[in-house]
């Protein structure tokens, strides 16, 4: 696939035109190539096989499709316009947007994949964390957060009564965990299920349970808007019709991570770095189901005011005003 210089351009378009496409790079690269991200975990694969479809190759000369690793590199590709799409935990999306950054929120696709891993035959819930070291990932990011909410709520002073370390990424805290540097540990699908068929293999047993089972307990919402799309608002708002293909592909994709598993598999294989049949059992615990922002409005708004209990920062101050639901 041909990515575009400035040389090249020039000499393709002639002088003036070109001159004007170069001066403005929101512009030129939102004409000349697409970028979409995902982080390591479940959301990406709906965009990993997206980049595949000729549907969306047909967008712009250049599809590119790469992982984010933090949720501050995410906010640096969607600031700098190297990313116009992108797989984002929804409370991260709400930051961005009430920080000014120019984007909107598409959809959520995916609904509660965290868990808590254990060796320790002492812990079957949160409450039993109180005296004990707990490791997550994404530090202040919706692990930790979502985390922190739900054991407050079930009495748990997380500052003072656990010892939290963090590792950078979920694959980094899964190997830290294999490694036996962490008997407790919080991390989504696929580490989970990695983690826990790795472990009986060697003979080490663990106890596991479901964060999205604690929010239901907790809150007695049905199910925690936890993951969806974002989409810089310019590029959307100059390009209709390719954001309306965007929705009916992550809607196409989604439904081929559900229906197509072993497929999906071989992608989370290469994308994850993890063998196919562990990928492959993990999706059978994923619930993905792509629901507009719109249509998810009010379990985000139940979802949000939830973690601004901790703190209002942790969804950028406020709930987000309408202008963020996209239909």
């Amino acid at each position: 696939m041909t990515i575009l210089t400035r040389r090249t351009t020039l000499q393709l378009l002639g002088g003036g035109a070109a001159a004007a496409a170069i001066g403005n790079p929101l512009g030129a690269a939102s004409a000349t190539e697409l970028g979409l991200a995902g982080p390591p975990a479940p959301p990406t694969l709906y965009l990993s096989h997206m980049v595949t479809q000729p549907e969306i190759t047909a967008m712009a000369d250049t599809v590119k499709f790469q992982q984010w690793r933090s949720p501050d590199m995410l906010t640096a590709m969607m600031s700098n316009g190297q990313v116009q799409v992108a797989a984002t935990p929804s409370n991260t999306a709400a930051i961005l947007y009430n920080k000014g950054v120019k984007i909107k929120l598409l959809d959520i696709t995916t609904w509660g994949v965290l868990h808590l891993i254990t060796r320790r035959d002492d812990i079957k819930g949160l409450p039993d964390l109180k005296g004990k070291t707990l490791m997550s990932f994404f530090r202040g990011g919706m692990p930790d957060i979502v985390t922190r909410y739900l054991a407050g709520k079930q009495g748990l002073d997380f500052d003072k009564d656990v010892d939290v370390s963090y590792a950078s990424t979920p694959m980094e805290g899964l190997q830290m965990f294999l490694a036996g540097k962490a008997e407790t540990i919080i991390l989504p699908e696929p580490a989970v299920t990695a983690a826990m068929l790795k472990s009986k293999i060697v003979g080490q047993p663990l106890n596991t349970f479901s964060l999205q089972d604690v929010w239901t307990e907790v809150t007695g919402g049905t199910r925690m808007p936890q993951a969806g799309t974002l989409v810089q608002s310019e590029w959307a708002d100059k390009n209709p019709e390719k954001l309306a293909q965007i929705k009916a592909s992550i809607a196409s994709s989604v439904d081929w991570m559900n229906n197509e598993k072993d497929a999906c598999a071989a992608l989370g294989a290469k994308e994850f770095g993890l063998p196919m049949p562990i990928v492959r059992k993990s999706l059978d615990k994923v619930h993905m189901e792509r629901v507009s922002a719109a249509e998810a409005r009010e379990e985000l708004e139940f979802f949000f005011t939830a973690l601004s209990e901790l703190s209002p920062k942790l969804i950028g101050g406020k709930l987000p005003d309408a202008g963020f639901y996209l239909d």
